[in-house]
């Protein structure tokens, strides 16, 4: 039987290791749903975590479409708190709303915490990064394509955007033509 998508990960490190530190993870992402990419992407990787950490709070939107059932539950919180939705791309208001009402609760969060991962790139990788150097935590942003590049042909987002490439501490993308670009 191959490890597919629902099957559990197999994994190279193991919790049980000595000497090997298991970090509290604090996550943002727009969706952890079975319907889309980052949904998908997000519920595989806390599946992954989850056994080697020692916490993972996943911070999420009040609105979404729904937690996949293949979420681990244990090892996993997750806080339905900010003011976004399912839709990954905000405005420059809404944007500014979600750094307004959330920023203290996300750094506060994040200190307590090891490290802060965002498993989408744009907006929640510049909220992660923001909130990453706020609370004095490393930043790592998961990109996905089409939302690490489609802001860019806006300027003001394009200047956010470079900001948080150059201070992330860990970019992962998953597809060579929007690491290129």
């Amino acid at each position: 039987e191959t490890d597919g998508p629902m099957n559990e990960p197999e994994h190279t490190m193991s919790a049980e290791q000595p000497g090997l530190a298991r970090p509290k993870v604090m996550v943002l992402t727009h969706s952890l749903s079975a319907v889309d990419g980052v949904g998908v992407y997000g519920t595989n990787t806390l599946r992954f975590l989850a056994p080697l950490c020692d916490g993972l709070s996943v911070y999420i939107g009040r609105k979404h479409r729904g937690l996949g059932a293949e979420l681990p539950r244990t090892g996993v919180t997750v806080y339905e708190v900010l003011p976004t939705d399912h839709f990954p791309f905000l405005s420059w208001p809404k944007l500014a709303w979600l750094l307004l009402s959330s920023l203290p609760l996300l750094v506060r969060a994040a200190r307590r915490a090891d490290v802060v991962h965002s498993f989408s790139d744009y907006p929640m990788g510049f909220v992660a990064t923001l909130v990453g150097l706020l609370a004095r935590r490393p930043v790592v942003v998961s990109g996905h394509g089409t939302y690490s590049v489609a802001p860019c042909s806006m300027p003001f987002h394009r200047k956010l955007i470079g900001w948080m490439y150059a201070r992330a501490d860990r970019f992962v993308m998953g597809a060579n033509f929007a690491l290129t670009q």
